[in-house]
């Protein structure tokens, strides 16, 4: 469950990541350790943006351990998105369980772009 809003007097989008529920594991443990990923993209040709975001597009929450239930409650703002370049962008929010030893799994995600579109992957 995610919450968006725009703040026009500081051009700020913000996302509150705030839980998921009833993840599938992806590994042979009936638990997951959670996080979330959420990524602020150009829309247009949206595969070849992904390995050259910066670091200010990027951010993700801590991992919850143990849990297929997660909560956040983490409220991520980017600054200096001006409302009319967000027909432009797209949020990517993506799920992900931590391993410490191993790399981290996908879970799956969903790209919303702000002409009311979104896609489940």
């Amino acid at each position: 469950q995610i919450q968006m809003s725009y703040d026009d007097f500081d051009n700020s989008l913000n996302v509150r990541v705030i839980r998921a529920k009833n993840i599938q594991p992806v590994r042979k443990s009936n638990v997951v350790d959670a996080f979330v990923k959420i990524s602020l993209l150009p829309i247009t040709n949206y595969l070849i943006f992904l390995a050259i975001l910066s670091p200010q597009d990027c951010r993700k929450t801590k991992p919850v351990e143990k849990t297929l239930n997660p909560e956040w409650d983490r409220l991520f703002v980017f600054l200096g998105v001006d409302r009319m370049q967000l027909m432009e962008r797209a949020v990517e929010v993506s799920l992900w369980d931590h391993d410490k030893f191993l790399p981290n799994t996908f879970i799956g995600e969903v790209v919303i772009d702000f002409n009311g579109k979104f896609i489940l992957c």
